[in-house]
C-alpha cells in the first residue's frame, strides 16, 4: 500500500470531493490585462488614498499599461493619470516614463477641458525635462485651449 496513488478510474469515480474549492479568476480585475476603465479606476483608486504606500511593481505596471493604451484616453483621463503618478511621487525608469508619452499624446489632441488643463499644467513641467521635450509649444497649446474653454 506504501506509494498507492488515487485513480480517477474506479468504483467511486462518480464521487466529486468536497473539499475542493473552485477558484474563479477574475481577469477584468487584473490590471495587466486591464482595460481603459479598469486602468482608470486603479489610478482613481491612488488618489483616493494618497497616504497609502503601494508596491513599486504596481506602479511599474500601471505605467507599462497606459503606456501601450495612451491613445485611448481623453484629455481627463490623461490628467487622472499624471496626477496618480505625481501625487505619489512615483520613481519610474526611463523606460515607463508616463509624463513623456502624456505630453506626446496631448501634442495631438485639440479639445481640453478647463480641468485638464489645469491639472496638466500644473504636473508637466514639474515632471519633464524641459531640455528633452519642446514643453513651451505644448504650454502655449494648453493655455490656448484654457482660455477657449472659459
Amino acid at each position: 500500500q506504501r506509494g498507492a496513488v488515487g485513480m480517477s478510474d474506479g468504483p467511486f469515480r462518480h464521487i466529486k470531493p468536497r473539499y475542493i474549492v473552485e477558484r474563479k479568476k477574475h481577469y477584468s480585475e487584473v490590471i495587466a490585462w486591464g482595460n481603459v476603465r479598469r486602468l482608470l479606476e486603479a489610478a482613481q483608486d491612488t488618489l483616493t488614498e494618497p497616504g497609502k504606500e503601494f508596491h513599486p511593481k504596481f506602479w511599474d505596471v500601471l505605467a507599462a499599461r497606459c503606456i501601450r493604451s495612451i491613445h485611448l484616453f481623453k484629455p481627463m483621463e490623461l490628467a487622472i493619470i499624471a496626477r496618480a503618478f505625481d501625487l505619489h511621487d512615483v520613481k519610474l525608469k526611463a523606460k515607463l516614463n508616463v509624463y513623456r508619452h502624456i505630453a506626446r499624446q496631448a501634442r495631438a489632441m485639440e479639445h481640453f477641458p478647463g480641468l485638464a488643463v489645469l491639472v496638466l499644467t500644473d504636473v508637466l513641467p514639474r515632471r519633464l525635462e524641459a531640455s528633452k521635450e519642446d514643453l513651451g509649444s505644448l504650454l502655449k497649446m494648453m493655455g490656448r485651449q484654457g482660455a477657449s474653454s472659459m
